[in-house]
């Protein structure tokens, strides 16, 4: 969101000044939202960094193509320790998760409105805005299913049900499921268990186009479109 200057309205619609209104707080959640940051990347960091061996694999796993000969350049090395790092912490997150995941699943289960209602209310999170689809895959989209029926729930899930297993494959969808999956770790240490669980069945489901689509695809397809 891109703030307004001091003396400019409030974004709240409260017709006051920047100033005089959420200057303030929008201040101290900036500093929030810094020191969350800072804190996570030592978190990160503290997990040191794999052998030159187990990079080649994880690059070649994510890539398709195997790193060159020699040294590795130092672009690739950076790309590959960050993703290898997440992926630790990730699974530090999800074994948290573990010893509750019976009590979700008992809480969720035959309720998917209320799973969804979770789900819907994570999406908000401005984390999700920097998922779209390409432009080519919008025009895909857009020729073959039209736009999207925004009005009908129903019809809106199936129709993004369709534009997913049209326009992402399995590397993308693995992607997506790397992404959902960093949210974990917040989430359990804030101690939201519940949207915690929500985000790591949705990012289960991400890379099984046989499960039910989830709404954080769902606002993919919306947003893209």
């Amino acid at each position: 969101m891109t703030l307004p200057g001091r003396n400019d309205p409030c974004h709240c619609g409260s017709g006051k000044k920047y100033k005089n209104c959420h200057l303030a707080p929008d201040r101290e959640a900036a500093g929030g939202r810094a020191e969350a940051e800072r804190a996570r990347q030592a978190r990160l960091e503290a997990l040191g960094h794999p052998a030159d061996a187990e990079m080649r694999d994880l690059y070649q796993g994510l890539t398709g193509r195997a790193l060159p000969a020699g040294p590795i350049p130092d672009q690739a090395r950076a790309s590959i320790v960050d993703t290898w790092r997440q992926r630790r912490l990730n699974e530090q997150g999800l074994a948290k998760l573990d010893r509750e995941r019976k009590k979700w699943e008992k809480h969720f289960g035959g309720q998917p409105d209320a799973f969804d209602a979770v789900a819907m209310e994570l999406g908000r999170d401005p984390f999700f805005d920097r998922f779209v689809l390409t432009n080519a895959n919008r025009r895909k989209v857009r020729l073959k299913l039209g736009i999207p029926p925004r009005d009908d729930p129903a019809k809106l899930r199936a129709y993004a049900a369709e534009a997913v297993a049209l326009t992402l494959d399995e590397a993308d969808r693995t992607g997506f499921k790397d992404a959902l999956l960093s949210r974990v770790p917040d989430l359990v240490d804030a101690g939201r268990m519940k949207e915690a669980y929500v985000v790591a069945v949705c990012a289960e489901r991400a890379t099984d186009p046989a499960a039910p689509i989830s709404i954080f695809l769902v606002d993919v397809i919306t947003r893209s479109m």
